[in-house]
C-alpha cells in the first residue's frame, strides 16, 4: 500500500515537471549570446533580517562591471524577492540601485526572471510584476540537441506546491519576527536530497539538462564539490602503483592535497557534501546543475552557459574570505573596478560532452537497453521450449519452417 502511495507521489511530480517543461518557451543561445543563472537572492527590506544585505554590493558589482558590459542575459532563477516575509514595496525601495540595473538587461531585451516558492505571489497577482516573470524557461543551444531546462526546484515538492502558503504565513509571523534567517545551506539533508534526486530522475529520463535552484548547494554535472574531489582521488589512487617513483611522488603530493580540500568541504562546507550516491548506485548521468545561492557565507555562486560550455562559477570579496587567492587549481581574476572582488570557476564542460553522455546513459539510452533485453529473454524463452519438443519439430524451427510457436 505504501509502496503505491509513494509511486503515485512521484508519478504526480513527474507529469506536473512534464507540464511545466511543455508550457515553458524556448529561447535561443549562441556564440554571440552568453547566458548567466544566479537564483535565491532572498532580497528584503534592507534591515538586519535581510539575507541579501550581506553579498549586495558583491552580487550588484559582478552585475554591473561584468555581466552587463560583457552582454550576457541574466537568468534570475527563483526566490529572488523575499516575499514570505516582506512588502514588495519595501523590498523595492531598500534595493533600488539593484533594481536599476535589472532594468538596464530588460531595456536590451537580455532579462529572464523566474519565479520561485519564496516570490510566487508575483504571478498569482498578488505583487507588483514588472518583469513578465515566468514559472520556467527552456535554452535551445545553437549546437546541441540537449535543451536546458531551467525551473527553481520547488516544483519538485509537492509541500511547496500546495502548502507554500501555510510556510509564508510561518516565516512572516513566526520566523522573521523572531529574526531567524535563511542559510546558504537550506535545508535538511534527507529534504534536500529528494528534491535534488526527484529533478535528476526526470532529467535524465527524459533526457535533459536541468538547471535549478531552490536547495541553495551548488551542484555541476549532478556532482557537489566532494563527490568531483572523490571521483579525482579515486583516479590517481589507480595510477599509484603502476607510476615511476618520481611520479609517485608527484601523486602522493597531489592526494594529499585534495584530501585536505574534500575534509575542508565535508566538515566545513556543509552545501558540498557528496550527493551521487544518493541520486544512482551506478555512474552519474550529469544532466542536473545547481546554481547555488546569492547568500552564502563566503560569496555568491551562478551558471554561466555559452553555445560551446557550461561553467559554475564563485564570485567572492577577499576582505571576506580569502581561501581561492590560495588554490592551486583555480584562478581567482579580479574585476578591474573593485579589485577586492574576484571571480572564480569552479568546474567548466563542453556542451557537446554532456549531451553525448546524457543520450549514451540517460533515459532514453537505458529505455532501449531494457527492450532489446526484454526481447532477448523472450528469444532465448522461446529457443528453450523449442529445445524441449521432440527432435523433428525443432529441427523445422530452426530452419525457419515453422514460425510460430504456440502452448
Amino acid at each position: 500500500m505504501l509502496r503505491q502511495i509513494l509511486s503515485g507521489h512521484e508519478q504526480n511530480i513527474n507529469n506536473y515537471l512534464s507540464g511545466l517543461y511543455e508550457k515553458a518557451p524556448s529561447i535561443g543561445i549562441n556564440e554571440n549570446s552568453p547566458f548567466i543563472i544566479f537564483s535565491d537572492l532572498h532580497m528584503g527590506n534592507g534591515k538586519k533580517n535581510d539575507d541579501f544585505r550581506k553579498n549586495a554590493a558583491l552580487f550588484t558589482a559582478a552585475l554591473k562591471e561584468y555581466y552587463l558590459k560583457k552582454e550576457y542575459t541574466l537568468v534570475l532563477n527563483g526566490d529572488i524577492e523575499e516575499l514570505q516575509k516582506f512588502k514588495m514595496n519595501s523590498i523595492r525601495k531598500a534595493w533600488q540601485n539593484t533594481y536599476d540595473i535589472f532594468n538596464k538587461f530588460d531595456e536590451n531585451n537580455k532579462l529572464i526572471k523566474i519565479t520561485g516558492n519564496h516570490d510566487d505571489r508575483i504571478l498569482a497577482g498578488k505583487a507588483d510584476r514588472r518583469y513578465n516573470e515566468r514559472k520556467a524557461v527552456k535554452i535551445i543551444p545553437e549546437n546541441s540537441e540537449i535543451p536546458i531546462f531551467i525551473f527553481h526546484g520547488h516544483q519538485a515538492s509537492v509541500y511547496y506546491r500546495y502548502l507554500n502558503r501555510l510556510n509564508s504565513i510561518l516565516l512572516r509571523y513566526i520566523v522573521n519576527p523572531i529574526g531567524i534567517k535563511n542559510f546558504s545551506n537550506k535545508y535538511k539533508h534527507q529534504k534536500k536530497m529528494r528534491i535534488e534526486n526527484r529533478s535528476y530522475n526526470f532529467s535524465r529520463k527524459n533526457g535533459m539538462i536541468s538547471i535549478i535552484g531552490h536547495t541553495h548547494r551548488p551542484l555541476f554535472e549532478s556532482l557537489s564539490r566532494a563527490d568531483s574531489l572523490h571521483f579525482e582521488i579515486e583516479t590517481l589512487l589507480r595510477r599509484y602503483r603502476k607510476a615511476g617513483t618520481e611520479k609517485r611522488r608527484r601523486i602522493a603530493a597531489r592526494i594529499r592535497e585534495l584530501k585536505f580540500k574534500y575534509d575542508y568541504c565535508i566538515n566545513s562546507r556543509p552545501e558540498y557534501e557528496p550527493a551521487s550516491l544518493m541520486y544512482s548506485t551506478g555512474i552519474p548521468v550529469p544532466c542536473l546543475f545547481n546554481t547555488g545561492c546569492a547568500i552564502g557565507k563566503r560569496g555568491i555562486t551562478g551558471i554561466e552557459i555559452t553555445s560551446e560550455s557550461i561553467s559554475l562559477v564563485h564570485w567572492f570579496d577577499s576582505r571576506i574570505s580569502s581561501r581561492f587567492l590560495f588554490d592551486s587549481d583555480l584562478e581567482a581574476k579580479p574585476l578591474a573596478e573593485h579589485p577586492e572582488i574576484h571571480r572564480v570557476v569552479l568546474r567548466k564542460d563542453d556542451l557537446s560532452y554532456i549531451a553525448d553522455t546524457i543520450r549514451l546513459l540517460g533515459g532514453a539510452a537505458e529505455a532501449k537497453f531494457k527492450n532489446s533485453f526484454r526481447s532477448i529473454k523472450r528469444t532465448r524463452a522461446f529457443k528453450k521450449k523449442a529445445d524441449l519438443l521432440p527432435v523433428s519439430l525443432s529441427t523445422l524451427i530452426n530452419a525457419g519452417l515453422i514460425t510460430s510457436f504456440r502452448r
